[in-house]
């Protein structure tokens, strides 16, 4: 299992390095899309 590095308080719930890989970059978009909306 591994934990996320973004959002390290839901513990380690991802079976492989490649569906947790998705999810940081999923969050690291999202996170990328908010502070540009913000800027506007």
């Amino acid at each position: 299992m591994w934990g996320c590095l973004v959002c390290p308080n839901k513990g380690p719930q991802w079976e492989t390095i490649h569906v947790l890989r998705d999810h940081v970059v999923g969050q690291a978009t999202f996170m990328a899309l908010r502070e540009d909306y913000k800027k506007k």
